[in-house]
């Protein structure tokens, strides 16, 4: 398989205890016994590690827009087909029994880093809680992505096809367990599913270990990977995605009683130099929050119920942002799409609201031809400074209170909008950049969301 393997006994129950054993041996390092932190560095940000640095600010919001537009069709198209739990039956060319995968995504905003496997392995990989498979590029790969620093080799085990994890079970002649993901744009990865260990950092260069090894995809056979069309060539050092969706083989389900299926994060900016962290378990905490419910199924959902602008609820039908199948697809939250969308029914009295606060308080007409900007709603700057509103998202016994920093970008000559219409038939999506400067804890056991303001730049 390419891939060189520490275990590979043909009985499933005997490799099991070889696996309990090494972990013994990795347990005389230090190891993880609660709580775990991970950074999370913005990808478009200023003196990022990526490269970006010649892209201009204008650049990098067209970027981050065609990710935000990517991801909202993935869960339209997802959620339209329940195709997360939908898969075909099909017989290669080899005969090997496989499953026709979903159409998933790769683009986001923000990475984070680890180490896998002994020895280690640097990981900085794309941070998602739209998906649940974790994967990385490893030896033997063809085709592969460039990638800085090598691919992964020296995996502890493979995963057989019997054991629970084997979820959808895709599997190879050897009776092994496989993955294949398609994503939006024509690429692909598919490989085997391993299990190794993963070194979380503790502070300054220590590292320390989650106690048990996690199951993850080994990227064998990876396509016309760009990231989000990061494009990075030779300088790319990404080297897969790390998934937070709700399932059961996402890291988070994985960690188990270190994370209790918690964990939080402060966003900066999507465009910020700041980086900040990504809290589990007992390092996930917030202080005095707003709760309200987290619908989880194969995406997290919200139950939001209005929109206010200046202090004032908007005449928009709450039914709107409600799960109808076959109607309307709800409203979630996503850490990678920067812009929020809102069905057209609820943009359209939004957008109107706004430009009539530009109207009355500046005479100000928003810019009909502004084909260079990436933006539904921009205005000409015209050398002020403009007052914007603020705004209010309500949720089921909650409320989520934005300052005009959080919905309105400037670029040289305009102020645009950093929210978009959905499709009529959603979802509504509540994006990164109506998230910067809150916490959010996700607690997928108790099926809540807190969230609480939080300077996320210190």
């Amino acid at each position: 398989m390419g891939v060189k393997t520490v275990s590979r006994m043909s009985n499933f129950h005997v490799a099991t205890l070889a696996t309990l054993l090494i972990s013994i041996l990795i347990g005389i390092q230090p190891a993880i016994t609660e709580g775990i932190s991970l950074e999370l560095i913005p990808i478009y940000g200023y003196g990022s590690r990526f490269s970006l640095d010649n892209l201009t600010f204008l650049e990098r919001h067209e970027r981050i827009v065609n990710i935000s537009k990517a991801r909202a069709f993935y869960f339209m198209t997802s959620l339209a087909n329940n195709s997360s739990n939908k898969y075909v039956f099909a017989v290669n060319a080899t005969k090997i029994n496989t499953l026709l995968p979903p159409i998933t995504l790769h683009g986001a905003l923000y990475i984070t880093r680890m180490l896998i496997g002994t020895p280690r392995w640097t990981a900085n990989l794309m941070f998602d809680t739209g998906c649940d498979d974790t994967w990385v590029q490893s030896v033997g790969c063809h085709p592969c992505f460039p990638l800085r620093g090598g691919n992964f080799k020296d995996l502890l085990r493979a995963l057989h096809c019997e054991h629970p994890l084997c979820i959808p079970k895709m599997c190879d002649q050897a009776g092994m367990c496989r993955y294949h993901l398609e994503y939006l744009g024509g690429s692909s990865t598919s490989g085997l599913i391993g299990f190794d260990f993963f070194h979380f950092p503790s502070g300054g260069q220590s590292f320390q270990t989650v106690p048990h090894p996690m199951a993850f995809g080994l990227g064998l056979q990876n396509i016309n990977m760009n990231f989000g069309q990061l494009h990075l060539g030779q300088n790319n050092i990404i080297g897969g995605i790390f998934s937070l969706g709700p399932g059961p083989r996402s890291i988070l389900t994985q960690l188990g009683s270190l994370a209790n299926r918690r964990f939080s994060y402060c966003l900066p900016s999507p465009t910020a130099q700041h980086q900040t962290y990504l809290h589990f378990g007992s390092d996930a905490h917030i202080r005095g929050p707003t709760v309200t419910p987290l619908i989880v199924s194969q995406h997290y959902f919200i139950n939001i119920e209005g929109i206010g602008l200046e202090g004032r609820r908007l005449p928009i039908d709450p039914r709107v942002f409600q799960r109808v199948p076959g109607r309307h697809e709800g409203s979630l939250i996503d850490s990678g799409t920067a812009t929020s969308m809102f069905v057209p029914s609820a943009y359209n009295v939004l957008r109107t609201n706004v430009v009539e606060h530009f109207e009355h308080r500046h005479g100000l007409k928003p810019l009909h031809h502004h084909g260079a900007l990436p933006y539904d709603l921009c205005f000409n700057l015209r050398g002020r400074n403009l007052s914007s509103p603020s705004m209010t998202i309500f949720f089921q016994g909650a409320a989520l209170n934005l300052a005009p920093s959080a919905l309105f970008t400037q670029f040289s000559r305009s102020h645009c909008m950093t929210i978009l219409p959905a499709q009529e038939e959603g979802p509504n999506i509540l994006g990164a950049f109506q998230q910067v400067n809150h916490r959010f804890l996700y607690d997928v056991g108790e099926g809540t969301l807190a969230f609480a303001p939080e300077n996320c730049q210190n």
